[in-house]
């Protein structure tokens, strides 16, 4: 048996950043090679009630995030004053995108610290032996 650590990767999608009201954040895209499935876990600062934050995930084909498409988005609807919050997306890498990222944004007047963490589910693939053939 695995400890988690040894069955998930995980890797910076977005750096801490003071994050002003309706302003898109900047993602890390991150590869999907070798992984089953991608989660996102955006923590915020302080959120008002009923203050709502939005998480949207991307693909790409390449580490860029050139041309990008947004994939699909979720609301998070603070529901009572919240000092810190976790929001968390996950996604099923598909063939068309070899690349993920998340951008996220908040509705609270004053300017929020956002930042995110993509944790890949790490497929398993036996040791490299002469004896074996890999397809």
């Amino acid at each position: 048996m695995n400890r988690i650590m040894e069955g998930m990767k995980a890797e910076v999608a977005c750096v801490p950043v003071s994050l002003a009201a309706t302003t898109d954040s900047t993602p890390i895209y991150i590869s999907s090679a070798k992984k089953r499935q991608l989660a996102f876990a955006v923590t915020t600062g302080a959120l008002a009630s009923g203050k709502k934050l939005t998480v949207a995930v991307y693909g790409a084909t390449d580490a860029s995030g050139t041309g990008a498409t947004k994939i699909g988005e979720k609301a998070f609807t603070a529901a009572g004053t919240m000092t810190s919050a976790v929001a968390v997306v996950d996604v099923k890498p598909q063939s068309a995108y070899s690349h993920y990222g998340v951008k996220f944004q908040h509705d609270a007047a004053a300017a929020v610290v956002c930042s995110a963490v993509a944790l890949g589910d790490v497929m398993y693939l036996p040791a490299d032996n002469d004896w074996a053939l890999t397809l």
